[in-house]
């Protein structure tokens, strides 16, 4: 696999390809390099490299990578992710730009909790283009409103809008999507607002996002790293259809867990069902139910021995739809090992 230094490059040369190809001024478009799930060694080598601009997603993971790298000069974080109101304060006060802002409430939060002593937070308001409800972002009917509102607060600077389009496969049809994120920029700028940014694009769509005036593309995992995923994939099902063989031929082997589905099992038996079984025994022995428990003395044998096998029925068809159930959160865990075992982890490969 490439390393980090020769991924970037690769990129800035689809990039610069991109510029000229669509008559776009020669460095007229910036990379960010999602760092997200990134280890600190990564970015120093992408920053080695001459990389400078990062996104992150994820404020917890982002957060350490900042502190470390508080004292490396020209450096410039771009928040990427969705935004929680109980997570604007660090994001105001240790990014640069934030890519996602849909709602005035978070602009607001951004805007007061902003240091004084740091220039004014950089904004790009995400439009939800393809009207996608896995995705964040204003539609467009409310997207001037919203613009007017932000552009008011202080501390704060609005520079254009983000957008993360639906996946699509041809040319034409990315390009289509990314014309009408540029058309809702332009209707804002005939508005009177001042913007200068277009957030889009990522590795399968870059140019297509640089036809259409992009500013700012966001690259992680490119298609050099997704090839190697492919390959993970290959010597996973390779894998697989071994053991497959394997467990024909018998040559394999089971190993049980108590894990939280077991251990749930047993703790409903001893406080649901072990209590009703000295009810259920009095089927065959109506002595136990008076040496065993007193106070089953006053209540109806008929009762009493209906009550205790609906219960212990109960609890047998539960154990049994838990087992059959792959989707439940308590079930029983079978482990097959037979020799080495990729990585399944989609964006690692297997040594």
């Amino acid at each position: 696999m490439a390393n980090i230094k020769q991924q970037l490059s690769i990129v800035i040369a689809r990039i610069r390809a991109a510029e000229a190809r669509f008559g776009r001024q020669p460095g007229s478009v910036a990379l960010i390099a999602v760092s997200k799930t990134f280890p600190l060694a990564s970015l120093q080598e992408a920053m080695d490299a001459g990389q400078h601009r990062f996104g992150e997603s994820y404020l917890q993971e982002a957060l350490p990578k900042i502190e470390a790298l508080t004292t490396t000069p020209n450096l410039e974080w771009h928040f990427i992710g969705p935004i929680q109101s109980n997570k604007t304060r660090p994001i105001a006060q240790h990014f640069a730009w934030v890519h996602s802002v849909d709602r005035i409430k978070i602009a607001q939060r951004l805007s007061e909790q902003r240091p004084p002593e740091l220039p004014p937070l950089n904004l790009c308001l995400q439009v939800n283009i393809s009207g996608e409800n896995s995705k964040s972002g204003t539609t467009a009917d409310e997207l001037l409103e919203l613009a007017r509102a932000v552009n008011t607060l202080p501390r704060l600077k609005l520079r254009g809008l983000m957008a993360i389009p639906a996946p699509v496969e041809h040319f034409d049809a990315q390009r289509a999507v990314f014309a009408q994120v540029r058309q809702l920029q332009e209707n804002l700028i005939h508005a009177g607002l001042a913007l200068d940014t277009l957030s889009m694009g990522m590795s399968d769509d870059l140019e297509a996002a640089i036809a259409e005036g992009a500013t700012l593309v966001r690259v992680g995992r490119s298609k050099i790293q997704r090839r190697g995923a492919e390959e993970n994939q290959n010597l996973t099902t390779q894998a697989t259809k071994a053991h497959n063989g394997n467990r024909e031929q018998g040559q394999y082997r089971e190993s049980w867990t108590i894990d939280g589905g077991k251990r749930f099992h047993m703790i409903s038996f001893v406080f649901l069902i072990a209590p009703l079984c000295p009810l259920w025994l009095t089927r065959f022995s109506p002595r136990l139910c008076v040496s065993a428990t007193a106070p089953c003395v006053a209540l109806p044998r008929a009762s009493m021995h209906s009550s205790a096998l609906d219960f212990f029925g109960f609890w047998i068809i539960f154990i049994r739809t838990t087992q059959h159930n792959e989707n439940t959160k308590h079930q029983f865990h079978r482990w097959r090992q037979y020799g080495p075992q990729p990585d399944r982890r989609p964006d690692r490969r297997w040594p």
